[in-house]
């Protein structure tokens, strides 16, 4: 069952390093953030972290593919001008 927890949310919008998360989630969070930010220096190391603590090869592809997919649109929508959503890109709305 999921549940809403809006002060999460509110410190994942902000940083997730400070959010309270278990260290899967860490994990899986840091390596999309190097994925997108510094995709060359992603190497096999990464890959097995994210299997040491618990992520199954289908999973870090979901991680891989939805970051790419993410990256990209951002990337595409920055190349064409489209003003971002203040309601969905600031923390403090």
């Amino acid at each position: 069952m999921i549940v809403r927890d809006d002060n999460l949310v509110e410190s994942l919008k902000r940083n997730f390093k400070g959010a309270e998360l278990v260290e899967r989630e860490r994990v899986g969070l840091a390596y999309a953030e190097k994925l997108a930010v510094r995709p060359s220096e992603v190497s096999r190391d990464d890959i097995e972290h994210l299997q040491a603590v618990g992520f199954s090869d289908e999973q870090i592809l979901d991680i891989i593919l939805i970051t790419g997919y993410f990256s990209y649109l951002n990337r595409l929508a920055d190349a064409l001008g489209v003003e971002r959503d203040v309601r969905i890109t600031s923390p403090h709305t």
